[in-house]
């Protein structure tokens, strides 16, 4: 993934964290320039900035390159102007973070994100303005993440044989855990493998996003099955602007 695409997974990722007993932690979740000037009066915490620094060149891992992701939560409280109940109670910054360390460090190359080290900041509150009696809280996880110079587009996982008996031939594979994932597209072959999603016949899948299908009637040969992914970069749900993974391939026999 390059840069803009890893910033825009972890927000895909953080907008999912709960706390232990339940509820999302954080009302928004924004994925922004480095230098974006977003203000809390525009955007209301609880929130999670995710600002994305440029990339530099990894000299000992030449295909990729190295960005800086900050990521910071930001918490508010009326009443509070000190910030000593957001960083003490419950529900504070300090009691917050572990749901999200724990998600950063889970989030994996299965996923498309690696990073080579994360440094903390201070946990600090501070009045949002002389007039309020708001405090509003916040912690900044700077991630050195590897990244590369063009986007990627992960291929699908584990992609399987489930049965081959009698000309019927069963599949099955798995999503990729991305936030531009759109849909599978499912071609087979004879001979040699599907390069691209109009190469050999298509098989129907029963919705776009199916992670199973059974082939009736497969004649007998042997047949190359090739599952590509496709990823909608701009989240606008246009099939002709999808861009695709590299297939994933699986060779059957059929007596």
């Amino acid at each position: 993934m390059d840069e803009w695409q890893i910033a825009r997974q972890y927000e895909y990722a953080i907008k999912e964290v709960e706390w232990p007993g339940g509820g999302k932690i954080f009302r928004q979740v924004m994925a922004i320039p480095y230098d974006d000037t977003a203000t809390l009066e525009t955007n209301s915490p609880p929130l999670c900035l995710i600002r994305i620094g440029s990339s530099t060149q990894k000299t000992s891992r030449r295909k990729f390159h190295t960005c800086s992701i900050e990521i910071t939560p930001i918490w508010s409280q009326d009443g509070d102007k000190t910030g000593r109940n957001l960083l003490m109670s419950s529900s504070s910054i300090l009691a917050g973070q572990r749901q999200l360390l724990d998600l950063i460090g889970k989030m994996s190359e299965s996923q498309g994100v690696s990073y080579n080290s994360i440094i903390k900041s201070a946990a600090a509150a501070t009045p949002l303005n002389d007039q309020s009696l708001r405090g509003v809280g916040f912690r900044t996880y700077t991630l050195e993440a590897y990244s590369t110079e063009q986007r990627t587009y992960q291929r699908p996982l584990w992609f399987r044989l489930v049965s081959n008996s009698g000309g019927n031939v069963s599949l099955g594979w798995d999503l990729p855990v991305r936030f531009d994932f759109f849909k599978f597209v499912l071609r087979r072959q004879s001979g040699t493998p599907p390069s691209s999603i109009s190469s050999g016949v298509s098989v129907a899948l029963s919705t776009p996003t199916s992670i199973t299908v059974s082939e009736a009637g497969v004649p007998s040969g042997t047949w190359w099955y090739g599952l590509f992914a496709g990823y909608d970069d701009d989240l606008l749900g246009d099939e002709l602007l999808l861009n695709y993974s590299p297939p994933s391939y699986f060779r059957v026999v059929v007596p």
